[in-house]
């Protein structure tokens, strides 16, 4: 089991803070997508803007009017849906 945490803060709104980030699998003005420890994530808003990530220390930013955040299920590889 991993020591990592995974945790999502945000303040007023707009102001987003996510740890236990593995990566982001894109960003737009208004959708961010995020692998986490703890599966997918999704983040809709409007001017959104990625302000760090640290995938050393699993660490993401961002801002803008966030609307939205949104746990969303992985979706199995071809091959594994293939083999099944």
């Amino acid at each position: 089991m991993s020591d990592a945490l995974h945790c999502i803060e945000l303040k007023d709104a707009k102001d987003l803070s996510i740890t236990g980030v593995e990566f982001v699998q894109s960003a737009t003005p208004t959708s961010i997508v995020i692998n986490t420890i703890c599966g997918g994530l999704v983040v809709k808003g409007k001017q959104l803007h990625v302000e760090k990530v640290d995938l050393e220390l699993k660490e993401f930013l961002a801002s803008g009017k966030i609307e939205e955040i949104k746990y969303v299920p992985a979706k199995k590889s071809f091959l594994k849906r293939l083999l099944k």
